[in-house]
């Protein structure tokens, strides 16, 4: 006996469950040209996104999103295919979706034993070796004026 073809299911029934995709925000790029690259999650048509440390350009994030990416465009497109890959794999885990669920989980393996004064420090130092003096500045700032408000604050009290 040959099985019956399911009906069509109407727009109300739909899998209402999240969904994940790579973005670029060419909207807001930084002075040398370069642009964030997020995770977006989609949910009940409301949209969130969730930052990688990745910039490129409109053209080479083109490049990581084709069918074979080459050379350096393969290993980005890896990278950010686990950031996705993760993202979907929490929202699977979910039994019920919510932004917040979702950010708690997705922000858990920041090290929430890390305090913020550790994480800073790190991101200062990355600038000042990348050369951005102003951006390290900035974090310095930042720094000293949560370090003022909440000493010792962890990842973990945060999100």
């Amino acid at each position: 006996m040959s099985e019956q073809p399911k009906p069509p299911v109407s727009n109300d029934m739909q899998d209402r469950s999240a969904t994940t995709s790579t973005f670029i925000d060419k909207w807001h790029p930084k002075k040398d040209g370069t642009c964030a690259i997020t995770i977006r999650v989609t949910y009940n048509r409301q949209k969130r996104y969730y930052p990688t440390e990745h910039y490129l350009t409109p053209k080479d994030f083109d490049k990581t999103q084709g069918d074979k990416p080459r050379g350096e465009f393969k290993n980005v497109s890896m990278i950010l295919q686990a950031y996705e890959k993760r993202a979907a794999d929490i929202i699977e885990d979910m039994a019920i979706f919510t932004f917040e669920a979702f950010e708690k989980k997705y922000y858990t393996n920041l090290g929430a034993h890390s305090t913020l004064k550790q994480y800073f420090e790190r991101r200062i130092q990355d600038y000042k070796d990348a050369g951005r003096i102003g951006s390290a500045t900035t974090y310095k700032a930042a720094k000293v004026s949560l370090e003022r408000f909440q000493p010792g604050v962890k990842f973990a009290h945060v999100v």
